[in-house]
């Protein structure tokens, strides 16, 4: 929430001031310097015996797309949000920063949850409803303009994510093993970047076809 609104506060200035935020990563390393030990791994005496299952390939896949097209879909809302809410309600870079914030405090909250949930529930379908929320999210946007309709597209974005992320990362810990994990969590990585990467070009295609933000371009992104 700090983070977000931050970034909307500077914005008010300049485009480029919310890039200062990230100069806190300099303190960080500068912490991680003076405080971070290589830890001291104590063998047993025979040896440590690993047994290693087999890993769904297929499942790791599918985990790999729902993560890409996840971030595909999320990334559209922030990059495009403060021109929405400039053009339709003429509100300020902070508010949309607050919006940014409120997204990332339901995401949180609903991945806290998830431990709760996958006991009874397939993880298969808590991403399947996550994207509901997705969808629903965006779907807010052919509404009537309104702060109301924004808050709530803000909440459904973040549960959404906060379901889908922790379903995926499941999935792929499961199927990993010892000699498998970093490659495994390296394409999660990759995928998950990927997919906010490209959706630029994605919101790109669309305005080119559609000649800006319309009805038609959230109900394509909804469906």
């Amino acid at each position: 929430m700090v983070l977000e609104l931050s970034g909307g506060f500077l914005a008010g200035f300049g485009w480029h001031y919310p890039f200062l935020i990230y100069g806190l990563g300099f303190l960080l390393f500068l912490l991680a310097l003076v405080s971070l030990r290589e830890p001291v791994h104590l063998g047993s005496e025979h040896g440590d015996v690993v047994t290693e299952h087999r890993t769904d390939k297929g499942l790791v896949a599918f985990a790999y797309v729902v993560i890409f097209v996840a971030m595909l879909l999320m990334f559209l809302y922030p990059s495009k949000l403060p021109e929405y809410m400039e053009v339709e309600l003429g509100s300020s870079t902070t508010f949309t920063g607050l919006m940014l914030g409120v997204t990332g405090i339901c995401n949180a909250l609903a991945s806290v949850a998830h431990n709760h949930i996958c006991h009874s529930v397939r993880e298969t379908v808590i991403m399947t409803v996550g994207f509901l929320f997705i969808g629903f999210c965006v779907l807010f946007f052919i509404l009537e303009p309104s702060y109301a309709t924004i808050t709530i597209a803000a909440i459904m974005m973040g549960i959404g994510l906060g379901l889908i992320t922790p379903a995926v990362l499941n999935v792929l810990a499961e199927n990993s093993t010892p000699s498998t994990s970093g490659r495994i969590m390296g394409g999660y990585s990759t995928c998950f970047y990927m997919g906010q990467f490209l959706s630029t070009f994605l919101i790109a295609g669309f305005i080119s076809v559609y000649g800006g933000l319309c009805d038609s371009v959230f109900v394509t992104v909804c469906a």
